[in-house]
């Protein structure tokens, strides 16, 4: 899991030791990549080390673009069932 490091420890924003807990609930590997937990919220060289994503095997192929007018035509189906 990639976290991002805002700079500040803030009321309602979850700590390292909260997502700790939310990768232990992972079905087969959790860890945090590219950041240090015991530095997070302010572990700044971690927009520098985000490679270690790099390492993580993608489990699909990325889709192809979604055309501007299919997405539009999406939106316009949608919002006409509300």
């Amino acid at each position: 899991m990639a976290l991002f490091c805002h700079g500040v420890a803030s009321v309602g924003i979850a700590t390292a030791a909260q997502w700790r807990e939310l990768l232990h609930r992972a079905k087969a590997s959790g860890e945090f990549a590219g950041v240090s937990p015991r530095r997070y919220p302010r572990d700044f060289g971690s927009f520098f080390f985000q490679h270690a994503l790099r390492r993580i095997e993608p489990r699909r192929p990325m889709p192809e673009p979604l055309p501007l007018g299919d997405f539009l035509s999406a939106a316009d189906q949608r919002n006409s069932r509300r």
